[in-house]
């Protein structure tokens, strides 16, 4: 059975394996999945449950921002978040690299939870936003993968927020390849011989 993200808290569960039963709120998270939800877990038996829990629309926050008396009725919904994904064109936002210039960008997270984006800054001026969805860790290592090619030695840091939306489930893999992305710039940046 899916159970929505705002309301799954109050709503009853069972366990097939141990015949546990009780709220929503007691059950704990299982494997997440970037675009549909997450799984769950029985708090007794620690086995699957049959249900699952589907991660909120930008619509559904928005609701929920009402419900909560966080934002007022009138407030217009959200356009469709997942259709501005990936739209930023680098060539328009990106300054010309300039010799012996240096270059520090930061990955800064605003808003909301689900209703949340990340922007981009250089020196502290902002360049461009995109939506911050679950583990956009993956779209920061695209965005620096740009910058190194366009900054090369002259790219000094590419910082970023380590929240839940941006790290989501870290694997050390994942964490791997945030710390290899780091010590390329790192190492660039310093005139070292980058080896992996």
């Amino acid at each position: 059975m899916n159970h929505k993200y705002f309301d799954y808290k109050e709503d009853i569960f069972s366990c097939p394996h141990c015949g546990w039963e009780g709220l929503g709120k007691d059950v704990e998270d299982g494997e997440m999945f970037a675009w549909e939800g997450f799984e769950t877990i029985c708090p007794q038996c620690r086995k699957k449950l049959p249900d699952t829990v589907t991660f909120p629309t930008a619509q559904d926050g928005h609701d929920s921002l009402i419900a909560q008396g966080l934002i007022s009725p009138g407030t217009p919904p959200p356009a469709d978040q997942w259709a501005q994904l990936f739209t930023t064109n680098f060539d328009e936002v990106l300054p010309p690299y300039e010799p012996g210039k240096t270059y520090s960008f930061a990955m800064k997270e605003v808003g909301l939870p689900f209703l949340a984006k990340f922007q981009v800054y250089l020196e502290g001026k902002f360049l461009f936003e995109e939506v911050a969805y679950f583990e956009y860790f993956d779209r920061y290592l695209e965005i620096g993968e740009v910058l190194f090619a366009k900054y090369g030695t002259g790219l000094k840091e590419f910082t970023y927020d380590c929240t839940t939306l941006f790290c989501g489930d870290f694997s050390s893999s994942d964490i791997e390849r945030l710390d290899k992305f780091e010590k390329k710039i790192h190492d660039a940046f310093h005139g070292l011989p980058y080896s992996e």
